[in-house]
Order: structure tokens, then sequence, then C-alpha cells
């Protein structure tokens, strides 16, 4: 079997990665990207090595904005879990004050 056949499956392995959006997608689509431009160098079939360099460059693109973007969501999702937190706090010392007044209160027995 060709090791080509193998660059295949990989190349397709990383089709289904992206459907997942799954950020490795990125970095298995370069390593098949550079195998497929090198084997087309080989034999000879430079415009479609050319392409492969293309899909190469935009991989390395790729792999870099999703992982930038990654990173800010999960900043994004700190704060929103810093906001529940803090409003979690206010509620509970909402909640002790509410308890301290209904504590105050006289008992309906006492009227």
């Amino acid at each position: 079997m060709s090791w080509m056949w193998l660059v295949t499956a990989a190349s397709l392995a990383g089709v289904v990665m992206n459907i997942y959006k799954h950020p490795m997608c990125f970095a298995v689509w370069c390593g098949t990207n550079l195998a497929w431009m090198v084997y087309d160098i080989r034999i000879g079939a430079y415009p479609q090595a050319a392409m492969f360099f293309v899909y190469l460059v935009t991989s390395v693109w790729g792999l870099w904005k999703w992982t930038r973007e990654a990173g800010a969501k999960r900043s994004r999702l700190e704060d929103i879990k810093l906001n529940v937190v803090v409003d979690k706090r206010e509620f509970c010392e909402q909640l002790d004050s509410l308890r301290e007044f209904v504590a105050a209160m006289p008992d309906d027995s006492e009227r």
C-alpha cells in the first residue's frame, strides 16, 4: 500500500475533525498538504503542488485563527463565570438581609 493512501486517510480525518469544529483539523491538514505538495513536485504536477502550498498556508492561518478565537472565547466564558459568582454573592447577601428582616418581624401569635 502506498504511503499516499495514509495521507489520503489523514486528509479525510481532517475533514471530519473540521465538521466537529476541532481545531486539530488544521494541524492535520498542515501535514497532509505538505505531503501532497512534496508528492506533486516529485511527479511534476507543479500547478497542483502550488495549490497544495496555498492549502498549507490557509491551514496555518486557520490553526492560528481558531486557536486565537478559542482563547478569546475562554476569556469571555471566564468573565461570564465571574459575573455569575458576583451575582450569586450579591444574591446571598440580599437573601441574608431578607432573613434578618423576616426574623425581626413580630410573630403572629404575639398579635
